[in-house]
């Protein structure tokens, strides 16, 4: 299982993509046993790792495709196929659900595709101008807000950013940017409608946790992970982050490392 890119889990199952492999392990997550590889042409997977459940299906991001697959989680069966035009996938490396849409963040195309989870129809895309987009890498949403970590700021190549979207409507908020954040090259970011915590693996790979409602800082620490982070989750009160030193438990109030798993 090399080269992994992401997880996801649903109702026993846990969904880890790999990348340049080109497929999906599903593992029991009682057991932690491989209970199924997804590949082969009925899935067509070209860097399969970005993966999120909504609906209770699972979606895949094909990063190098340009197409999103969704995949029954307890038969591992191929639904459908998103890949049409209207769609604007381009590098699609990022996905959040937020319990009524799927928004996906097109890397390539310095973008967001907001869709509904339900009827999979696009609600509106999001253009660069628009939400203030540099080469956007990661994307989280907890239902009022969207986060999207950019690794060059929109107005001001030196700083990287992180752009917030409303939710309900898709129009630009704000951007968090500048020295005293310390983003940048930003690869994570995950909030909880409380917190927003972003790692960087630019300019001594910071930690950097910020309010959702102020931008107040309530942490920024370097060297809190090594040199790559790979995925961040901010869930039931805890923030897990997933790096090249390990799994890490931090508190989400605090930024105080709680747990390291090697």
């Amino acid at each position: 299982m090399q080269n992994s890119g992401a997880i996801a889990v649903a109702a026993g199952h846990v969904f880890l993509g790999t990348g340049s492999h080109n497929v999906v392990y599903d593992i029991s997550a009682s057991t932690g046993k491989v209970i199924k590889v997804l590949k082969g042409s009925s899935f067509a997977f070209k860097w399969p790792n970005t993966l999120a459940i909504a609906s209770g299906e699972l979606w895949v991001a094909n990063d190098q495709g340009n197409a999103v697959d969704i995949i029954s989680p307890s038969t591992g069966l191929l639904i459908t196929r998103l890949a049409s035009t209207g769609y604007h996938f381009n590098q699609p490396q990022g996905i959040s659900y937020d319990g009524v849409h799927v928004w996906v963040l097109n890397a390539n195309g310095n973008s967001v595709t907001e869709i509904n989870a339900t009827s999979r129809a696009v609600v509106r895309v999001i253009a660069a101008r628009a939400g203030r987009f540099g080469y956007p890498d990661d994307i989280s949403s907890d239902g009022v807000h969207v986060w999207v970590a950019n690794v060059y700021s929109y107005d001001n190549a030196f700083w990287s950013s992180v752009s917030e979207l409303s939710a309900q409507t898709g129009a630009l908020v704000r951007v968090v940017t500048g020295p005293k954040y310390h983003i940048y090259e930003p690869s994570n970011v995950a909030s909880d409608g409380s917190h927003v915590w972003v790692a960087s693996v630019g300019d001594g790979s910071y930690l950097t946790g910020f309010s959702a409602s102020s931008s107040a800082i309530i942490s920024a620490k370097p060297h809190v992970f090594g040199i790559q982070s790979y995925e961040m989750v901010l869930t039931h009160g805890e923030l897990w982050l997933s790096s090249d030193a390990g799994l890490l438990e931090i508190n989400p109030s605090t930024g105080a490392v709680q747990k390291s798993l090697h």
